[in-house]
Formats: structure tokens, sequence, C-alpha cells
């Protein structure tokens, strides 16, 4: 039995929004940026995120298979209505992965992002870095 898979949809996005919530997902956004990265390497790096909605409610961006954060308040609704129209297909939108602060942030919109918008602020705290489940802090450049 064969199954088609149907073509991607590219999302509406207008002018583009930050990901929320981030800081809770730099371990995923480190191991797809290439947490081997050389120091001065690129630290903007071009996306094309896939979207999907969770049970929640939740609009999740995912990107290299990994959820790197959510969709906020500001574009939840489009973005939902977008998902439900695809009918099973794939949402898909371009952006850009970054680095700003020390932390790695989700630009998902047209290229090149402005400067000038700030970190949203996140309320999920990220989970601390273990080894064998025991905490262990690090200092990042």
């Amino acid at each position: 039995m064969v199954r088609w898979r149907r073509s991607p949809v590219l999302a509406d996005v207008g002018e583009g929004f930050l990901a929320i919530e981030t800081t809770a997902h730099q371990p995923a956004l480190e191991t797809s940026a290439g947490s081997g990265r050389a120091r001065g390497a690129a630290q903007e790096l071009p996306a094309r995120f896939t979207l999907h909605a969770e049970t929640g409610g939740a609009v999740v961006i995912a990107w290299h298979n990994r959820n790197v954060g959510f969709v906020p308040a500001s574009h939840h609704t489009s973005i939902s209505e977008q998902i439900v129209a695809a009918r099973g297909a794939r949402v898909e939108a371009d952006g850009e992965v970054f680095r700003l602060e020390g932390s790695w942030r989700v630009w998902v919109g047209p290229r090149p992002r402005p400067r000038d918008a700030g970190p949203p602020d996140d309320a999920i705290a990220p989970k601390p870095f273990t080894i064998l489940g025991i905490p262990v802090t690090r200092n990042d450049p």
C-alpha cells in the first residue's frame, strides 16, 4: 500500500515574531545549531521550522525534529487556523535561529529579522544541566 505524503504548506506569519519559552529549549537549540560550533562561527542561522498544534492548545515550533519554542499569543489564533486548514499537511515557516545575550533565540518570519525586537519574557525556567542526575553549573561564553 502506498501512502502519499501531502506537500508542506508555508505558513503566513505576517511580519514575523520571536518564539516564546526558548530559554527552556536551549539544549534542543544548541544540539540543532551544532553544539561543537567554533568560536567566531556564524551566530545567525537560517532555518525552516515546522509548526504543529498540541493537545493542550499550544502551537509548538520545531526545528530539526526538536521542539524549540512556542508561538506567542499575538499569532496563536492565526497559526492555529492555518494548521487546521492544512488538513494534516506539514505547516512550515522560514526564519532564523540566533544568539542574543548568550542564549539561542528563534525568529519566525521574513529575514532579516528586526534588530530592535527584544527577547520575550519566558515563564518556563530551563532545566539545570545534569550528569547522571546531578546538577552541574556551566560557564558558557
